[in-house]
């Protein structure tokens, strides 16, 4: 059996054929971007718990499932109006909706974009702006990274941000992904690239979004270059459906003086594999890395973190929180590299899980790899239950049992939500808590 048999893609060079006859033509750049990334599939394959990387995750669950790539102009008019249901359409004016990896003006509303923004979609056969071209691919550069190595064979359409240099952005603009009901499993490749000029500002949410009861893949790769002095607010949301395969490869580029937060929650997906790499590459630079995880069922969510201190004086700050019931399962690796150069570092990093059932399980495996003689780093990992002597004390005040519980799940939570600058996307996130508490209450009294 070859290393991608595994995957039922075993035609992938087809796959990637129908692909390219689903598309405008690439261009000649285009074209051996793609082949190469075929060839690094190719030769990678899908991981396996031989793999120090990917030791806690099996993806035998990709086994006997032939994805088929989607179709441009899907109907998802009853996944939007879930999504508009749930309120994930009033968080901002701003927003672009690709379905299936595909962009879709029709649904797509952007009326409020100042100057000095541009929001494109790039398709393979008209990316040549010099900024776009100068920087695709360019951050995102795993070689090892066989996910990414499939995006890079098969992604179709490419939101592009650009914020040029003093420009500031007010309103968040939102980027949503969303999977049609399909009854053949697909595989989706959204990918996104924003490039944040010296001194500009801009605050960007991406959510994927997808309906329970429908197996699907989505495999995305996000780019962002934070470049001198400039500030970028980067969130994202898993809504996917609880039968989805997500995997998502985020890498940012950090300059001088740059400042740039990356904040994800997850509630959806059956199981989820992020990458989110941050890459200090200009003195004086300060990123923050948060994450928040709150699943039940047999839902499994891995994330992976690398933070490169490449230059000094820079200051990272790093924060994941699982919550985790039923037979869920949950892996948390944090690492952070600090290079010889980079002295005066300032790094910290935190991971705490609360297990809600005995039959939950959680992987932590924090890392600090450092070169450098003159800095402050700090690392940590808690995993436990709620805490019997607070649940004590709220209950001897004369709340109940279950409303406490719910009290200590919601502030143990909200470490992570109240960073969450946006007042709509916080409150938001705040309801699907507490919804998510009522459903476990619920089922519990049927």
């Amino acid at each position: 059996m070859s290393k991608t048999e595994l995957f039922k893609v075993t035609e992938i060079d087809q796959l990637s054929s129908a692909a390219a006859a689903g598309r405008a033509a690439d261009t000649p750049a285009v074209a051996d971007f793609r082949r190469a990334g075929l060839e690094r599939f190719k030769a990678l394959g899908i991981p396996t718990q031989k793999q120090e990387e990917w030791r806690f995750v099996s993806l035998m669950g990709l086994a006997g499932t032939h994805f088929a790539l989607p179709v441009a102009g899907a109907d998802v008019s009853s996944l939007m109006d879930s999504v508009k249901e749930q309120g994930i359409l009033d968080l901002t004016a701003n927003y672009v909706v690709f379905v299936d990896g595909f962009y879709r003006e029709d649904l797509s509303s952007l009326p409020s974009l100042p100057a000095g923004v541009s929001v494109k979609n790039l398709n393979p056969s008209n990316a040549a702006e010099a900024s776009f071209t100068d920087n695709f691919g360019k951050v995102a550069t795993d070689a090892e990274h066989p996910f990414l190595a499939l995006n890079d064979a098969l992604f179709s359409d490419t939101l592009y941000v650009h914020v040029d240099k003093g420009a500031v952005v007010q309103e968040m603009l939102h980027v949503l992904y969303l999977t049609s009901e399909s009854k053949d499993p697909v595989i989706t490749s959204p990918r996104m690239l924003l490039v944040a000029e010296p001194t500009s500002q801009i605050s960007v949410l991406e959510t994927f979004f997808g309906a329970d009861g429908t197996s699907y893949l989505t495999n995305s790769v996000t780019e962002i270059i934070t470049e001198d002095s400039a500030v970028v607010d980067h969130y994202r949301l898993n809504f996917e459906g609880r039968d989805a395969f997500h995997f998502a490869s985020l890498e940012a580029r950090v300059g001088r003086a740059g400042n740039y937060t990356t904040q994800a929650v997850m509630f959806g997906g059956g199981l989820t594999r992020n990458d989110v790499g941050m890459h200090m590459d200009g003195q004086g630079g300060i990123g923050t890395m948060n994450g928040l995880v709150q699943i039940s069922g047999k839902q499994l969510v891995d994330n992976h973190t690398r933070i490169d201190h490449a230059l000094p004086n820079c200051e990272t700050h790093e924060l994941y929180k699982s919550i985790m019931d039923g037979h869920s399962r949950g892996v948390f690796n944090g690492r952070i590299m600090v290079r010889q150069i980079a002295q005066k570092t300032d790094s910290k990093q935190t991971n705490r899980t609360l297990l809600l059932s005995s039959d939950a399980l959680m992987n932590s495996n924090p890392q600090l790899e450092i070169f450098a003689d003159d800095v402050k780093c700090t690392h940590g990992a808690t995993i436990g239950q709620i805490d019997e002597t607070q649940l004590y004390y709220l209950r001897s005040r004369g709340i109940s049992d279950e409303q406490a519980r719910r009290m200590l799940i919601f502030a143990f939570a909200n470490d992570v939500i109240e960073r969450i600058k946006p007042d709509a996307l916080r409150g938001l996130l705040e309801r699907k808590l507490l919804e998510a508490q009522e459903a476990k209450v619920a089922l519990a009294g049927a």
